[in-house]
């Protein structure tokens, strides 16, 4: 599927669930079964009570929809309702009869058992969805790295290189594989990279700390900090500075996004979003404390003080939602300004003084600095 078309289902979901348009059960399958995993999450997460009636009704339809059934499980787990996520996997796995199908459903119920910190009960699930679907070089790399987590690493590794013999030429998993096996970083290699949230969350609580390391960094990390540092704005930055008008810049991006190749609505977005970076310093990390900081103290997740995820130092299930949640505000925030709304009178606009200053230290660097201090504390741990 084209990215394109892959957008505007996102966007056809969002008006559905918004109330915007009428429902479409077939395209709703559609979404589920097409768009970006992630970006579905966040729509799903973020209009989550309306989304939840519809999945029940659809499943109640069509109680064999797999796709259907994991995104609902999802938005239990991401809402801390684990044991009836689990409830519905056992459901699903004793109802369905197509070997893959199932499969697939033993592997989404160890992947929530893994997250719960259930790895042995994990592990029966993986084994389950191996024994049915052994062609699936992906449950091999799951069960891989859940015996390196028990500290079977012989045996992780031997299955690593079956994978890898599995896997045609030119996947990228290929290369992960190997590289994961040079290092001796199994119990990661399916892990995702760090969020847009997970990050922002990481530099509000840790930004200082940061800040302070970088004078003390080794020789090559600072070539690179200063290489981050000194690269060229964009045109539309070099533009801005002439004029400092941010405003007009905004109101122009919304201009020209009908003219664009791509999906205008995803490219005005993420063109807005950094010309709000450089106008309101810390207009990122205010919008992390304000989705964020609630939502962190009423969590359920059982694993949640384990983690440390308020900290940043694991990715939340609520991510994706966080995603959505800044989408939609940089898109009302350009509404606002067309409208003639004072920036003053806009709340997201106002950034407290000490993010504001923790950004402006750190602005531009953060994935390097993120894994630059999360490497080094694991060296410690």
């Amino acid at each position: 599927m084209e990215s394109h078309r892959g957008t505007s289902l996102l966007n056809a979901l969002r008006q559905m669930l918004r109330g915007e348009a009428n429902i479409d059960f077939e395209l709703l399958k559609e979404v589920l079964g097409k768009a970006d995993e992630d970006e579905v999450k966040g729509i799903l997460l973020r209009y989550s009570d309306k989304a939840e009636k519809l999945l029940k009704e659809l499943l109640a339809k069509e109680p064999k929809n797999s796709p259907v059934l994991v995104a609902l499980t999802y938005l239990y787990e991401a809402k801390g309702r684990c044991s009836e996520a689990e409830e519905m996997l056992k459901q699903g796995i004793a109802s369905h009869h197509d070997e893959k199908d199932k499969a697939y459903l033993h592997y989404c119920y160890a992947l929530l058992l893994e997250s719960r910190g259930k790895l042995n009960e994990a592990k029966a699930e993986i084994l389950k969805a191996i024994e049915l679907n052994k062609s699936e070089a992906r449950y091999l790399l799951e069960y891989a790295s859940l015996l390196w987590n028990l500290d079977e690493k012989r045996k992780a590794r031997k299955l690593c290189l079956r994978a890898l013999h599995m896997l045609p030429p030119g996947d990228p998993l290929k290369s992960e594989i190997k590289e994961a096996l040079k290092y001796d970083e199994i119990g990661l290699l399916l892990a995702p990279p760090p969020t847009a949230g997970t990050l922002t969350r990481f530099i509000r609580f840790h930004g200082d700390e940061l800040a302070r390391e970088i004078p003390e960094a080794p020789i090559e990390d600072k070539e690179v900090l200063r290489g981050l540092k000194s690269k060229p704005k964009s045109k539309r930055l070099r533009e801005i500075k002439k004029s400092n008008n941010y405003v007009k810049m905004l109101l122009k991006i919304d201009k020209e996004k009908n003219s664009v190749s791509e999906d205008p609505d995803e490219w005005a977005v993420n063109e807005s979003l950094n010309v709000l970076n450089h106008w309101k310093t810390g207009f990122e990390l205010y919008l992390s404390q304000l989705f964020f900081q609630n939502r962190c103290k009423e969590c359920k997740h059982p694993r949640k003080h384990e983690l440390n995820c308020e900290q940043g130092l694991a990715n939340c299930p609520l991510d994706p939602e966080y995603d959505e949640y800044v989408y939609e505000t940089v898109q009302r925030i350009v509404e606002e300004l067309k409208a003639g709304v004072d920036p003053s009178q806009i709340p997201e606009l106002q950034v407290p003084e000490n993010l504001q200053k923790v950004d402006s230290i750190i602005y531009g660097l953060r994935t390097y600095l993120y894994n630059y201090y999360f490497s080094n504390r694991n060296k410690a741990l």
